[in-house]
């Protein structure tokens, strides 16, 4: 990580043995738990982990859109409760909990003094909440602070950062991606949001020159952080529920297959050079030649029927995608293909893919569910964050990059990767405890340093 002016890990971990006691009120945007995107639920239950290891005391409240009032997620260590703060991106002013009334109210509740702010946002829960709030985490699902997604999405993850900015509250943008932006406005509003948070930390190593290029100098302590769904724990998955996942013998291996279905319903345009659906076709075509192999089709993106994004849109589901090539395959290859069932949370699909001995996938957090359990992976890649976190590991050549390569030499740099897996996984055996020790160290001395900082200022 970089060194930092203000909030360097000695200060940290000279801290006095009362200040490790305290019980910060911490907010959590950007990652709302109960979704269909496995990859947000991996984010905030890994976010959840980690304040919890520097803050065993602390009053956590996660951004939510189920309904809840209050949740818990299961982590090897024990259970975590959570509050549930309801907060969407709405355009009429009448919904209170909405990013439009919100930002109506703003500024005028940011100017005032703290404990007037609080008596007289009683009207607004929401708010008021807010407003008791010691510190805003911001992780944008990762990958969302940026509008090659489009206009609309990009703007949705603007404005709640913009809200809390706007009620002086310290914002934290945690460990993401930055950009890529093409519109000017988007450059102008991650400009401010930027400047004006109290710490930026990048996942990736060039993290800096990417928040450099937009602010210039004009920019808080940056650091740097591996993606924290690192720190996500796999959850086992009863046998009789997944006998797919059993070994049926010593020499038989396990291939799992990521299929998105967002690459799958063609409605982005990321200048791929294949056919994403004729590349998943040769590549379960591939995994049936190999001697003694079995393949297991992994949604990450799944259709829990009910669930839906802030914007009130449903997710482009892996479900679907998975089951139709399932179905198109499984009467040629009988019982050597199958699909993971569920719907699992995404600690329990991390279990799945660990009981794989090579996985393929295209969803950066399948993915990550893959290497951060030394599974031998190769990344599906259509844009520049899997290389960046692929570096970082030393396995830079696992990412099978679709905008550069066509379909038979995406296939030949899968099996290379294939033929290479014991390799692969000695490797990243021994990076792991490195690169989930830098995470680690970020909640308990960056972000920690930062809490400790703000609740001592205002206290």
């Amino acid at each position: 990580m970089t060194n930092k002016d203000e909030l360097s890990s000695e200060m940290v971990m000279n801290m006095p043995a009362k200040a490790m006691s305290l019980a910060p009120r911490i907010c959590v945007f950007g990652c709302a738990l109960q979704t269909e995107n496995l990859g947000v639920d991996a984010l905030g239950t890994s976010i959840l982990k980690g304040i919890h290891m520097a803050f065993p005391e602390a009053r956590i409240t996660m951004q939510d859109w189920s309904g809840c009032t209050q949740g818990s997620v299961q982590t090897q260590a024990g259970e975590i409760d959570y509050e549930c703060l309801p907060v969407f991106r709405a355009e009429s002013l009448r919904r209170r909990n909405g990013t439009a009334h919100l930002e109506a109210v703003a500024p005028w509740f940011g100017r005032m003094p703290r404990a007037l702010a609080r008596l007289l946002a009683g009207y607004n829960p929401t708010l008021k909440k807010l407003l008791q709030t010691d510190v805003v985490l911001d992780i944008s699902a990762g990958d969302s602070f940026a509008d090659i997604y489009g206009i609309g999405g990009f703007h949705g993850q603007a404005l709640y950062k913009e809200v809390v900015l706007a009620l002086g509250v310290p914002l934290i943008l945690m460990p993401q991606t930055y950009g890529p932006f093409e519109n000017a406005t988007s450059i102008q509003r991650a400009r401010h949001i930027l400047s004006r948070s109290t710490m930026i930390a990048s996942r990736e190593e060039h993290g800096l020159e990417d928040i450099e290029h937009l602010c210039g100098s004009d920019h808080p302590p940056v650091v740097r952080c591996p993606d924290v769904a690192f720190l996500l724990d796999p959850m086992p998955i009863p046998e009789n529920d997944e006998p797919f996942l059993k070994r049926r013998d010593e020499h038989e291996r396990l291939i799992g297959l990521n299929i998105s279905g967002l690459l799958c319903s063609d409605q982005k345009d990321f200048g791929f050079r294949v056919s994403y659906v004729e590349l998943i076709r040769r590549i379960v075509h591939w995994a049936m030649r190999q001697s003694n192999t079995r393949l297991l089709l992994v949604p990450h993106v799944i259709d829990k029927g009910v669930a839906r994004r802030s914007d009130g849109k449903s997710e482009m589901h892996d479900t679907a995608s998975c089951r139709n090539f399932y179905q198109e395959f499984s009467s040629k290859y009988g019982n050597r293909i199958g699909c993971l069932g569920g719907p699992y949370l995404a600690s329990q699909t991390k279990y799945a893919v660990g009981c794989c001995d090579f996985f393929i996938g295209a969803r950066m957090h399948s993915c990550i569910a893959g290497v951060s359990q030394a599974v031998p992976t190769v990344t599906l890649a259509y844009s520049k964050k899997a290389l960046g976190l692929m570096k970082q590991l030393g396995v830079p050549e696992t990412v099978v990059d679709m905008r550069s390569l066509d379909e038979a030499e995406c296939v030949e740099q899968i099996d290379a990767n294939y033929q290479n897996r014991q390799a692969i996984n000695d490797h990243l055996s021994q990076r792991l405890p490195q690169f989930i020790g830098e995470v680690e160290r970020f909640f308990t001395q960056d972000i920690a340093g930062v809490v400790r900082r703000v609740v001592g200022a205002s206290g």
